[in-house]
């Protein structure tokens, strides 16, 4: 028998834990992980959230994440991510850096902000096939960041106006 609720599945959701993130539906249209989230992870795949329009990570989140994949969300249209995400605290963050960050084939995604010394271990950032992308943001003006300090960080093409 299957079971049917009363109420539909939320379209906006924070999650606070590991458990909350695997039993998420993947109907969802907001998706908000809050403040010191998720440690204990190795690999984040928000592929699977293909409705979700927003993607906010609050600050010193997912610190043993080495690989993150957001991946043909055509509906998502703004990642943020917050300070001291997706790094360990390290002393000498270059030494160890291993950590990979994909982030492709999003069609409307306008905006992309990441906070101060987030990804700091991660030799790796590729932004690919976002057509419609009109702000990356890589900590705020006159912050010290050291965002991707072991990638190397190319811009290929850079869309200006209507054409």
């Amino acid at each position: 028998m299957a079971k049917h609720s009363a109420f539909p599945p939320p379209s906006f959701v924070v999650i606070h834990n590991r458990d909350e993130l695997t039993a998420l539906s993947s109907s969802i249209t907001k998706l908000s992980l809050s403040y010191k989230t998720c440690h204990n992870l190795q690999q984040l795949d928000l592929s699977r959230f293909v409705n979700v329009k927003e993607i906010r990570i609050d600050s010193c989140s997912f610190q043993s994440v080495e690989e993150v994949k957001v991946i043909g969300l055509n509906a998502l249209e703004r990642v943020e991510i917050g300070k001291k995400c997706f790094m360990k605290d390290s002393k000498w963050p270059g030494l160890n850096a291993k950590g990979k960050f994909y982030l492709k084939d999003c069609k409307k995604l306008k905006k992309v902000i990441i906070g101060a010394y987030s990804f700091r271990e991660y030799s790796i950032c590729e932004l690919k096939n976002l057509p419609a992308v009109e702000v990356i943001a890589l900590s705020a003006v006159n912050d010290w960041s050291e965002s991707f300090m072991s990638a190397s960080l190319e811009l290929k093409s850079v869309r200006c106006g209507d054409g």
